[in-house]
């Protein structure tokens, strides 16, 4: 969504707060191209099983449709780079056991966060810096937006699943 939606304000009719737009689902043919109520409202008015028969429903859609579904997620996917990374990495961190979910747009705010310098050398990040879990998941390090930092990818690749103290004193930075 773009900046405008996220710092208009509309208000909710069925809970009476006034919220961001960003907080209610887009809707065609309600004023203003979104729904009246907000996304929580939605979610509250719903039958508990909603959630489980939606998910049949797309499940059976995508079996029916398989080519147009495919084409449907890789337009998204292009559009949408990094939504399209941070599910992904969230995934793969639900597999090795982590708690925690990176928000969308980590990258964006830890770029802005660290000024485009690698903490670990202080260069510029680069084009393509890589999202590091400062205590790594596989030493049970959560994946959560606190626990995670830009590294410039040869910095990243030499760190892999070491501590940050121990990559450090590697390095020479601590003793």
């Amino acid at each position: 969504m773009s900046d405008s939606h996220s710092m208009t304000l509309r208000v909710c009719t069925r809970c009476k707060q006034s919220k961001l737009l960003s907080e209610f689902h887009r809707h065609r043919s309600q004023p203003g191209g979104f729904n009246r109520w907000c996304k929580v409202c939605v979610k509250e008015s719903r039958p508990p099983e909603y959630a489980a028969e939606a998910r049949v429903r797309t499940a059976a859609w995508i079996a029916a449709n398989k080519e147009r579904a495919k084409a449907s997620y890789w337009a998204w996917a292009r559009k949408n780079p990094e939504s399209r990374l941070t599910i992904g990495r969230n995934r793969t961190a639900i597999k090795r056991g982590a708690r925690g979910k990176l928000s969308a747009g980590i990258r964006e705010r830890l770029w802005k966060l660290q000024k485009g310098k690698c903490p670990c050398c202080g260069q510029p990040l680069g084009k393509d810096p890589h999202i590091d879990h400062i205590i790594p998941i596989a030493l049970g390090g959560t994946n959560t937006d606190d626990n995670v930092q830009l590294l410039r990818a040869k910095c990243n690749l030499a760190k892999h699943a070491k501590h940050p103290v121990d990559f450090m004193r590697e390095r020479g930075f601590l003793l």
